[in-house]
């Protein structure tokens, strides 16, 4: 797992952990309207740390692959939280 050394005494044991929650988990509510993906980030539990302070600066990326033309959005990044809270809406 790529976590920095000084941060190896906070990240919680992941021994007998569903596979999919190794980095935490995150909230989304997604739904097509009007011909849009609408994507609503609500938050995310349970992160690892990532900076040598036993925190994160989180923060989401979506991106919609097929076609010439990748659009990309981002949330804002909350820092300093292994459980942050965005409820912001990206559409694609």
């Amino acid at each position: 797992m790529n976590v920095h050394k000084r941060c190896t005494e906070s990240v919680p044991n992941l021994c007998g952990c569903d596979h999919t929650e190794r980095r935490g988990r995150i909230f989304l509510k997604i739904q097509c309207v009007h011909n849009k993906l609408v994507c609503q980030v609500i938050e995310a539990r349970n992160l690892i740390p990532m900076d040598p302070n036993g925190l994160s600066d989180p923060y989401v990326k979506i991106k919609l692959i097929p076609g010439a033309d990748v659009k990309k959005m981002k949330t804002k990044t909350i820092k300093a939280s292994l459980n942050p809270e965005w409820h912001e809406t990206l559409s694609l």
